[in-house]
């Protein structure tokens, strides 16, 4: 999950937007006379941000990761998996993926449709007949596989809604504490809860993928976790992959940290958060609890390189590359739609960034965030154990607009070589 606050003035990218085809010549100039930059650069620049945000511990520990057409251009561990111990960050250091969970289980229940184990158009209650929550007028309308991946089912977060709202009173499970309660009784809940609006008419990130995840145990009569690295994990090589972290690999999995006005610190046993309208309470020890349910929407742990092995497989993929707007048109923010696996860009200019339409991007609440960039076939993944500075500040952008420099001025190179 990533709620973007920072915004670009469109006289800052116009010359990323003219070389990346989203303006005309008319509107933008490039001077001839621009050094081209070596990867060496890039590094340099990367290098300076990433510095920046540990030395002001705004970040603690990261992995950072850029690739073009499938070529590794950046790479990066930089801070502490364990700043106490003064452990520094490894390149295959294990994260709590949490929201960026959400794609790979959407992406498994595309891989059981291709197998005619099950199919996005069913409707929920084919898996689990007690799962038909009512709208607020006391209809029971039909909530579809599709509708639950690209949260548009009606559904809500216990983050977004007010403290005292009904899935707070009822004590949702949100896929982040560690307690007992089992996925069956959480979303036996759930179904009691009111829908926001008629399944296919709104748009409102939800617990539609921890449903998903359910559904497809019930489809296959086996642990998600099975589904997951059968269809995703193995294909792909992503050996670090897992709900429940192995005793063996506790060393690689990543200490929590928070922001505070007196810089980061390491997250307790049940840490609070102010978040959205309200906010989490992290659980770190879940991700090793092999009782915990094993939580579609936020449960997934794993390695940067999974991820962007996971990502970049994903583009090959139209459905997951596709906006779904079927019944309504979702606007997620300026000139970003939403999809099965992330938020969508429509429209570069609204949105005020060098980034292509059709590029995807998404992250995490523990301190994730990735995007994809089809046409430019850039991906970046990074992955921090700090939150929520890594989501709501202007680091990931930073990254960005270096990145999308370093191809204008790469492309520019080019041209004068000619």
């Amino acid at each position: 999950m990533y709620i973007r606050t920072s915004k670009l003035l469109i006289l800052e990218c116009a010359a990323s937007l003219f070389l990346l085809g989203c303006l005309t010549p008319a509107q933008s100039k490039i001077s001839a006379k621009t050094n081209p930059k070596t990867s060496a650069q890039l590094d340099q620049k990367l290098d300076a941000i990433v510095q920046n945000v540990i030395d002001q511990n705004l970040v603690v520990g990261l992995v950072l990761l850029v690739k073009q057409d499938g070529k590794l251009l950046y790479k990066r561990a930089a801070g502490f998996i364990d700043k106490e111990k003064g452990l520094a960050m490894p390149e295959n250091a294990i994260f709590r993926y949490s929201s960026m969970s959400k794609a790979i289980t959407t992406a498994t229940a595309l891989e059981l449709q291709k197998d005619g184990v099950l199919n996005m158009t069913d409707p929920v209650s084919k898996y689990l007949p007690y799962f038909t929550p009512k709208t607020k007028e006391g209809e029971t309308p039909v909530i579809t596989l599709e509708e639950l991946a690209s949260h548009t089912s009606g559904l809500d977060y216990p983050f977004i809604e007010q403290p005292d709202g009904p899935y707070h009173q009822a004590n949702i499970c949100d896929g982040f504490t560690d307690n007992k309660v089992t996925s069956d009784q959480n979303l036996r809940k759930l179904a009691t809860m009111p829908l926001l609006f008629p399944p296919g008419k709104g748009f409102r990130y939800s617990l539609g993928l921890d449903v998903l995840a359910e559904v497809i145990e019930k489809a296959t009569g086996a642990p998600l976790e099975k589904s997951v690295i059968a269809k995703i994990g193995k294909p792909l090589m992503m050996k670090s992959l897992t709900f429940t972290v192995k005793k063996d690999h506790v060393s690689r999995l990543t200490l929590p940290y928070y922001n505070t006005t007196s810089g980061a610190k390491l997250m307790g046993k049940n840490q609070f958060i102010p978040y959205g309208h309200s906010g989490f309470v992290f659980s770190p020890a879940r991700a090793m609890n092999k009782n915990a349910f094993q939580s579609g929407g936020s449960g997934l742990c794993g390695t940067a390189y999974d991820y962007m092995r996971f990502i970049e497989s994903m583009q090959k993929d139209p459905e997951m590359c596709k906006v779904r707007s079927k019944g309504y048109p979702i606007n997620f923010d300026k000139g970003w739609s939403f999809g099965y696996c992330g938020a969508i860009l429509t429209d570069c200019i609204l949105a005020q960034t060098p980034q292509n339409p059709g590029t995807i991007f998404w992250g995490g609440v523990y301190g994730h965030t990735w995007f994809s960039d089809p046409k430019a076939k850039i991906s970046v993944v990074c992955m921090t154990n700090t939150t929520p500075y890594t989501l709501q500040g202007g680091f990931p952008e930073a990254v960005r607009d270096v990145v999308y420099n370093y191809l204008i001025e790469k492309k520019t190179e080019k041209e004068v070589l000619k």
